[in-house]
């Protein structure tokens, strides 16, 4: 639906854990409309 793929959320799960990693995603789900590209978003 935000455009991650797989790689970038397994990524961001080993970088700062899973919990983590799935507060930053709603965090960019609620500002979807402001990020172009979440995938990229999450990735930095």
């Amino acid at each position: 639906m935000l455009g991650i793929s797989p790689s970038a959320w397994c990524e961001a799960c080993k970088t700062v854990e899973e919990q983590h990693a799935a507060i930053t995603l709603a965090a960019i789900y609620q500002r979807a409309d402001q990020i172009n590209n979440a995938g990229g978003y999450l990735h930095s």
